[in-house]
């Protein structure tokens, strides 16, 4: 989305008279209206001046910016996966990838088969038994298949738990066969 608001900064000028300025003045308030609405609730509005969103419409490298206590900032940059933008935060301590959570789910066994599969994020489905499960995330959730996956087995008699991933599917496999719960989260910077 481009946008490009008219507004003239010498306005009102000092030796005019303001009704000599007033259809300009009215151009730049109309312009300042418009500018704040496009992330913001807008004027003359209950919670007038928050925000709906935030846009960041440039990838920018603020490497070489100086952050002080308690200065921070976030801007969106190159990811190091593809060229796609990611969301890094910025601190006197560190830069920190902000959106590296590509996918997660719980899901729970019962004799062969899934019994329960919920409390996901970019997880199309689920299919499998006994001992290899599959997980089809949702399309573009990843890019390739430079990823990193955790998993969690709650049962008591803990199992190895093996993973191999070819995008879009995560397989699960176990030494056993998966009788109980199981959580997985996949990153990528």
């Amino acid at each position: 989305m481009v946008n490009n608001f008219t507004y003239n900064a010498n306005i009102p000028a000092s030796g005019n008279n303001p009704s000599m300025d007033q259809p300009i003045m009215q151009e730049n308030a109309q312009s300042i209206s418009s500018l704040i609405a496009i992330d913001h609730v807008g004027f003359s509005t209950n919670n007038g001046g928050y925000h709906h969103k935030v846009t960041l419409n440039d990838v920018t490298d603020p490497s070489t910016v100086a952050i002080t206590n308690p200065e921070s900032l976030i801007y969106s940059a190159n990811g190091t996966a593809d060229t796609n933008s990611q969301l890094f935060f910025k601190n006197q301590s560190g830069l920190f990838l902000l959106n590296c959570v590509k996918a997660f789910g719980v899901f729970t066994t019962s004799g062969s088969a899934v019994s329960s599969f919920n409390n996901s994020y970019n997880c199309a489905s689920i299919s499998g038994s006994g001992t290899a499960y599959a997980i089809t995330l949702n399309a573009n959730a990843v890019t390739g298949n430079n990823v990193i996956v955790f998993v969690n087995n709650s049962a008591s008699a803990a199992i190895g738990i093996g993973w191999s991933f070819s995008n879009p599917v995560l397989t699960l496999t176990g030494t056993g066969a998966f009788n109980n719960k199981f959580s997985f989260i996949i990153l990528q910077a």
